[in-house]
Formats: C-alpha cells, structure tokens, sequence
C-alpha cells in the first residue's frame, strides 16, 4: 500500500460545534514551505442590531514551528472565554432559536505564516491541491 502524504492547511478543529472546550488549532505543513510560526487569530467585526452596538474583536496566539512542521493545540483559555461570554450575550438578546446561534456567524478564525526572518511567507508546497 502507498501512502500519500496529506497536508491540512492550519485550521480550527470544532470536536463539539458549541463547546469551546473542544476546539483545536490543527496544522499539517509541507517542510519544504520553511514556516517557522503561524500567527493564529479570533476576529469578529464590529456591528449593531437595533440600538445595540457590537465592537470588533481580534485575538492573536503565536505557535512556533521550531520542532516540526504539524500539531495540534488547544485554543488559549482567553479565547474559550470570550466565544462563551459571546455565546451568553448573543443569546440573551436572542428572540428565537435561530437567532441564538447567528453570532457563530460572525466569529473568524484565521492565520498567517512567518518565515526565519519573521516576515509573511508563501506556503506554496503546503497548498497543492493533494489536502
């Protein structure tokens, strides 16, 4: 059997939709990409719903690539903390079941990858098309 080499571009793994508790940062890299650190970031834009304004969130997690180019890694506690104290807003606001789960919505996950010399690379290896 031949094995195929898969590579998964970093990403949130939810393991229970609306339990943060159970997200992961997930990252499978090509070596050959040279990516030293993957800045992770929470976004939400800011926003309003009737006279209720919403301000913009974004929280960043540095991950270092030094001793391999994968990994897993639970989400930091201030991020579990903010998507719940979101959760709890948003549904107390809520006047019915759909709109509970629409700040989901507005939640971003996102990520950027650094070189060496700490500036943005190109993960040209890492983003195929074989993941």
């Amino acid at each position: 059997m031949n094995w195929v080499k898969i590579n998964l571009r970093p990403r949130v793994l939810k393991i229970e939709e609306n339990n943060p508790e159970t997200y992961y940062f997930v990252w499978n890299l090509d070596p050959r990409d040279q990516v030293a650190a993957l800045d992770f970031f929470l976004k939400k834009k800011r926003g309003y719903s009737g006279t209720n304004y919403h301000p913009a969130i974004q929280m960043k997690d540095k991950i270092s690539l030094d001793t391999s180019s994968y990994g897993i890694r639970k989400l930091p506690n201030d991020w579990k903390s903010m998507i719940e104290e979101i959760k709890t807003f948003e549904a107390t606001k809520a006047t019915n079941t759909f709109n509970r789960f629409i700040f989901e919505h507005h939640l971003r996950f996102g990520w950027v990858p650094y070189d060496n010399h700490h500036k943005v690379t190109d993960i040209t290896y890492s983003l195929n098309g074989s993941g």
